[in-house]
């Protein structure tokens, strides 16, 4: 190479730099100075974003756990479950229907709310729940909403994790469906927190 070359390429290489140095030396500790980046949003962005989305994922783990040790899921007959009459939900021989204990346990070691749903035809009916109605009351026989996201993803038999209206109330939330032995979808594990 010719030592006009050398020279182009070293003149551009000191350039360049030059203009990193200048760079990092003025654009040093972005969290100092005037014009500075606080981390006040960055810890909004995870309390909001990250932080529920890590508890839904822990608390479907739990429930679906809890599940898992009384035995494979399957509907069984029909119960009343607020004022309506839904196939009874089984994980083995426990009936889900109007049982309160596993998701009561589910909240209380990782918070939110857990519900367990039921297929009833086309719907989707809320059998088991520690989510309260405005009065109080568990929302018991609530549907799954059908305009939401979740409902189709569950009819494709696939699951859905993100925001949802649950009860009129916006949530961070988690679906996965229940399966029976043949694959079919019989019902819809729930997870959810109120979003901050």
């Amino acid at each position: 190479m010719e030592i006009h070359v050398h020279m182009i390429l070293g003149g551009a290489l000191s350039m360049f730099l030059g203009l990193v140095t200048f760079l990092i030396a003025a654009m040093d500790n972005p969290f100092r100075g005037e014009v500075s980046v606080t981390p006040a949003p960055f810890r909004q962005v995870y309390e909001s974003l990250m932080l529920p989305s890590e508890a839904v994922n822990r608390s479907m783990a739990a429930l679906i756990a809890g599940t898992e040790t009384l035995g494979p899921p399957r509907l069984v007959g029909r119960d009343p479950v607020g004022g309506k009459d839904v196939p009874a939900l089984c994980f083995g021989s426990t009936k889900m229907n109007n049982s309160f204990d596993l998701v009561d346990e589910v909240a209380k070691k990782a918070g939110g709310a857990a519900s367990l749903f039921a297929k009833s035809g086309s719907e989707f009916v809320r059998l088991a729940t520690n989510a309260r109605k405005n009065d109080g009351s568990r929302a018991l026989g609530v549907l799954l909403d059908p305009k939401g996201p979740a409902i189709e993803r569950i009819r494709r038999g696939e699951a859905y994790y993100g925001e949802s209206f649950v009860l009129d109330t916006a949530c961070v939330a988690g679906y996965e469906p229940i399966r029976d032995a043949s694959g079919s979808v019989i019902g819809i594990y729930a997870t959810g927190y109120v979003k901050p």
